[in-house]
């Protein structure tokens, strides 16, 4: 099934592609820019005097959001995986009916997520709110200024050995609540994916520190 569906996005750009080069000059006709991108031409001919319709057009009639709602649900998502709060299946369905006033079906999200690959579910990491509140563009713009002011005030640079980077890792001991299992909506391109959490369990930190210069700090 996934297959096919990427078959078919392919097919439909190399149409789009076809399209454009005709009315960019690259081809001289539809029949050539059909060989050169092994499309049909009948097809080509028809999507390009606009008598059909991709399947994806063809079908947001049948759905239960537009096109451009799709894309402000999609807006909505990033900026709430961005916050440290990403939607749930069921914040998901929930913003849906906002928009729509109808609750989407349990099937719906697959659907949902084939039409925009870009997005996928996946189990988060943990984030302190502390963390959240200073992970801000007030606060990173405003260390990147004092950085600025310290490279000029030292015209040769900062030498490598002085400057630090550390990471922590957080373990949990004994019982307590752990991981739920349960996944939330992320792009796929982002790595960092996390969600806001409060954990009031007996916790332990292991930190490392490292210089530019490849020096490891023991603390």
């Amino acid at each position: 099934m996934r297959r096919r569906i990427q078959c078919s996005r392919d097919y439909e750009e190399r149409l789009q592609a076809a399209i454009q080069g005709v009315a960019e000059g690259k081809y001289k006709s539809y029949a050539v820019a059909a060989r050169d991108l092994k499309v049909n031409p009948k097809t080509l001919s028809d999507r390009a005097r606009e008598k059909h319709q991709s399947h994806r057009q063809g079908f947001e009639k049948r759905q239960l959001l537009s096109a451009e709602q799709e894309e402000v649900l999609l807006a909505w998502a990033k900026k709430a995986s961005l916050s440290g709060e990403p939607f749930s299946i069921q914040t998901l369905a929930g913003r849906v009916k906002d928009i729509c006033g109808v609750l989407p079906g349990k099937n719906w999200r697959h659907r949902f997520i084939r039409r925009h690959p870009r997005i996928t579910l996946a189990k988060p990491n943990g984030l302190d709110p502390k963390h959240a509140e200073n992970f801000n563009r007030t606060t990173v713009a405003d260390y990147y200024k004092h950085w600025s002011e310290l490279e000029e005030r030292y015209p040769q640079g900062i030498p490598p050995e002085h400057k630090w980077n550390m990471d922590k890792k957080g373990l949990q001991f004994g019982g307590g609540c752990q991981n739920s299992g349960k996944k939330y909506f992320y792009f796929r391109h982002r790595k960092q994916r996390y969600r806001i959490r409060s954990d009031n369990l007996e916790l332990a930190t292991v930190t490392e520190c490292i210089s530019a210069a490849g020096l490891l700090s023991h603390l």
